[in-house]
Parts: structure tokens; sequence; C-alpha cells
């Protein structure tokens, strides 16, 4: 059965690597698939291409300084292609 990567956003299922999103403390994992990460992001295939992430290191890459809310965004639209911002970021602007 042949599937998009829409099926692997949020699932363990085949996940290679943890991405794991920090901003003023606070840590959220997210799964991660190289193979997605790589076809729809120049900086993940930079990232993994310079530094392959080692079975021996729990295959963790740690971003840093990000807002967790827009980083969900951004890394849905990578697996989605469908870009869904929240109703509350929304406010004062015409569509």
């Amino acid at each position: 059965m042949a599937t998009d990567s829409t099926t692997f956003f949020g699932s363990p299922f085949l996940s290679d690597v943890t991405i794991r999103q920090v901003s003023d403390g606070k840590k959220t994992d997210y799964y991660g698939h190289k193979a997605v990460l790589c076809a729809h992001s120049n900086f993940f295939l930079k990232l993994f291409s310079e530094n392959p992430v080692k079975q021996d290191n729990g295959n963790v890459i740690e971003l840093h300084d990000d807002d967790p809310v827009h980083f969900q965004i951004m890394l849905k639209y990578l697996y989605t292609t469908v870009l869904e911002i929240p109703a509350e970021y929304l406010k004062g602007i015409d569509l």
C-alpha cells in the first residue's frame, strides 16, 4: 500500500529521528522522518548531510529558541503541504 508523507506526521511509524524543540526551557519532542524532512526542507537536508544523526546518540536533534507554535506550523507544513495558521494569529488581518 502506497502512502504519502501526511500519514507520517506525528507518527512513530518508521520514525528515524526525534526533533526536540526547546524554547524558554520547555522541551517538546516530535517524531521525524529524515526522508520526508529532507525532501521538503533544504535546512534539514543540510543539517542531516553535514551532521549525520547517529544511532548511538538516540537520534535526537535539538532546535532552540523557535516559537513553539510557529515551529509546529512549519513542521506540519513540511509533512502535509497544508498551511494551517491558528485563528488567533490572524486577528487584524484582512483576508
